[in-house]
């Protein structure tokens, strides 16, 4: 990351992630710098969750982005944060139909 320390980054979205799902078993987070199709820099935020809750609360997801935005810019990450929710049973099914 250009700006900011990795870590920081990662352990500062993974803490929001935690906080605002503490009712979802959330198996990992995985942060990605990438660039827009303008060339702003933004962050792909994988967020892999427990199967066992089939969907997640759409009002915890779609204000996400308002509550990791402070904790970015606490640690100097300019990115915009793109969040994707992925079920962990969907990863394993596609794990299985690479194979």
């Amino acid at each position: 990351m250009a700006h900011a320390d990795y870590r920081k980054v990662r352990e500062a979205v993974e803490r929001v992630v935690r906080e605002r799902f503490n009712d979802v078993r959330i198996v990992s987070v995985d942060v990605t710098p990438d660039l827009d199709e303008d060339g702003q820099r933004i962050l792909m935020i994988d967020v892999v969750f427990s199967a066992d809750k089939k969907h997640l609360d759409s009002r915890k997801t779609v204000g996400l982005t308002r509550h990791v935005l402070p904790k970015l810019h606490e640690v100097d990450e300019p990115g915009f944060p793109v969040f994707s929710f992925i079920a962990d049973s969907e990863m394993r099914k596609s794990k299985t139909e690479a194979a």
